[in-house]
């Protein structure tokens, strides 16, 4: 171990940020993390074992790969292991410390939880490249309200959906209520309706001309994540160093 990569050891282990250790000792975030990582593997200190990482369906399809691929080639001998489910379900989990990690929709109410935003998706309403709406540069939720509405049977966006279309209730056509956003995508693209949806969830469709996303009229709508983990538990390594790259990953993409 040299002088250099122990003053950025210190550095990162009293700041737990790779990126603001970096500026302290005037190197890139790469740079910090190849000197950490050249320290594990000189010392035998790689991290082992499983961690159990939280998120719901479309997050680890759509958000989370890059993320676990870059883990992985890190730390190559910790096994990631993925519980699939709603965000209310996973933070019951990390607060019964079955978790070790979870990807949540913010906000976020639970006092024993500590989280960190990661990732800001804005949100449109999806239709198909035919519907009269397509050609329109921004819609209102009342000529929304006019076509017929697909909506995810569960979650954030649902939520959502129910409160901004609340005060056209009585007239609304909803003619499927879907479990996936796969299947949302899926029959939007088949003319069956409309839907609000995260644009990064629909990235594929849209490349694939079969659905067009239009911002709303009204506001701007967006979806934050943060990666959470129990406040008073003590962390593996293997958590420490999941919870230290998805960060660092997210602060890169800013």
């Amino acid at each position: 171990m040299d002088f250099d990569q122990l003053t950025t050891f210190l550095e990162v282990a009293k700041l737990g940020s790779f990126s603001r250790a970096g500026q302290k000792v005037f190197r890139s975030q790469s740079a910090v993390s190849a000197q950490i990582r050249q320290l594990e593997q000189d010392y035998g200190a790689n991290p082992r074992g499983t961690i159990t990482v939280g998120a719901n369906e479309a997050t680890c399809l759509y958000v989370l790969p890059d993320v676990f691929a870059k883990y992985c080639s890190l730390y190559p001998a910790v096994q990631v292991s993925i519980y699939r489910n709603f965000s209310y379900k996973i933070l019951e989990k990390l607060e019964a410390g079955s978790l070790d990690v979870g990807i949540v929709t913010l906000p976020v109410k639970a006092a024993s939880v500590k989280v960190h935003p990661i990732y800001r998706d804005q949100l449109m309403w999806m239709v198909h490249p035919q519907s009269p709406l397509a050609k329109h540069e921004a819609v209102s939720l009342a000529e929304i309200s006019k076509q017929p509405i697909l909506l995810p049977k569960t979650g954030y966006t649902r939520r959502l959906m129910d409160k901004l279309l609340r005060p056209f209730k009585a007239e609304l056509q909803v003619p499927m209520e879907l479990p996936s956003v796969g299947m949302i995508k899926s029959f939007v693209a088949a003319g069956l309706g409309v839907s609000l949806i995260s644009t990064s969830f629909a990235r594929d469709q849209v490349l694939a001309g079969r659905v067009k996303l239009i911002p709303p009229r009204e506001k701007e709508l967006w979806r934050e994540l943060a990666i959470a983990y129990r406040r008073d538990r003590t962390m593996t390594r293997a958590t420490s160093t999941f919870i230290a790259t998805v960060r660092q990953l997210a602060a890169a993409s800013k």
